[in-house]
């Protein structure tokens, strides 16, 4: 049994769950002491498949079933690397996990783009779910505005169509009433108000979090 614990952070882009995830990672390490640890990791990952996905994320439009089945791969192979050789030593060793997206991601971006819901479910059964899954909501509208003021370029969802296919898809997942999951892969939801302000965020998140993991807030 892994002694480490999985939090993954979910959300459209443009609801700051990144920024949120850094912030609560330094707030709960300054506060427990060491064997203690949380590190942060992120997909897609910075090796050859993730940096693939990045830069199809980054600079391609098509956004047609073939090109969204060929990522749903590409994502399936990236995690399923990520967590078998990386981040499952880790939580064996009893060091917690932050990851920045992870299968919920996959379900609510590649169904968005037209795929299964529950074929998607089934193609990423490769890993285990997370043992937390902090789901940021906010408005699709409010996050495009944000993307628009923040980013100097835009990427294949940057589109507010898109975020809100997306966001639909994420509050069924949170829901828990879908037909889609097994038994094995419902997975604890805590949902965050996105759309407070960042000091908001970032305290009712670490709250949570510091609950699930038990541990010192200050």
């Amino acid at each position: 049994m892994l002694s480490g614990k999985l939090i993954t952070f979910e959300g459209i882009d443009g609801c700051g769950k990144t920024t949120v995830a850094n912030l609560v990672q330094s707030k709960l390490l300054a506060a427990n002491a060491k064997p203690f640890n949380i590190v942060l990791e992120a997909e897609p990952t910075r090796t050859a498949v993730g940096t693939l996905l990045r830069d199809v994320l980054r600079w391609e439009t098509n956004r047609d079933l073939h090109y969204t089945e060929f990522m749903a791969y590409l994502m399936m192979a990236d995690r399923s690397r990520h967590y078998w050789n990386k981040m499952e030593p880790m939580l064996a060793q009893g060091c917690h996990i932050f990851c920045d997206r992870y299968k919920w991601s996959s379900y609510a971006y590649q169904s968005a783009g037209g795929m299964d819901l529950e074929y998607l479910v089934e193609l990423n059964r490769t890993t285990p779910p997370p043992d937390l899954v902090v789901l940021f909501n906010i408005s699709p509208e409010q996050a495009f505005a944000r993307i628009k003021a923040t980013r100097t370029h835009t990427e294949m969802f940057d589109n507010l169509e898109i975020l809100t296919k997306i966001a639909n898809v994420y509050q069924l997942l949170s829901s828990g009433h879908n037909k889609f999951f097994k038994e094995s892969d419902y997975t604890t939801v805590v949902t965050v108000d996105a759309s407070k302000p960042l000091a908001e965020v970032v305290s009712v998140t670490a709250g949570a979090v510091g609950n699930f993991l038990n541990c010192r807030l200050t």
